[in-house]
């Protein structure tokens, strides 16, 4: 599938729903810690969305994340939403790795964009360490002509 456009944005941008969370943001994205009690919440990387170049409209083809867990800590859901429509929707991947990775998943049936793309995931911790951490480095779709 050929790709026209790709489009990331930092882990710095990432936005918490648990507002107990830290989040320390660098120039290489941001460092999520827990709040004792709050082990498990989502994140979200609103994405610059496409809806059309040179007259062309967009359809989504996958959806990407870099990032690195500590201790018990892992990555449990990935989502992707166009406005209200949910484009894919993974439940207890479970993702951990102790060095920098990127995780793609492709878009089902490659929808076309009608709104903005919204990446979501849901962040699991284990509270045993305090090393219980997720490294987000960044997120991002790759569209294509519809």
């Amino acid at each position: 599938m050929a790709i026209k456009y790709i489009s990331r944005i930092s882990g710095t941008g990432v936005m918490l729903e648990d507002t107990t969370w830290q989040v320390i943001r660098r120039n290489w994205g941001a460092r999520i810690t827990p709040s004792p009690g709050h082990l498990n919440n989502l994140v979200h990387f609103v994405i610059p969305t496409p809806v059309m170049i040179d007259g062309d409209g967009m359809k989504a083809i996958r959806a990407s994340v870099r990032f690195r867990t500590e201790s018990g800590a892992r990555i449990a859901d990935f989502m992707v939403t166009d406005g209200d429509n949910t484009l894919l929707n993974l439940v207890d991947i479970n993702l951990s790795s102790s060095n920098w990775t990127i995780h793609t998943e492709n878009i089902p049936n490659n929808p076309p964009v009608s709104h903005s793309l919204v990446i979501t995931l849901r962040l699991q911790f284990d509270g045993a360490r305090s090393d219980d951490i997720i490294r987000l480095s960044w997120s991002g779709v790759a569209f294509d002509n519809i």
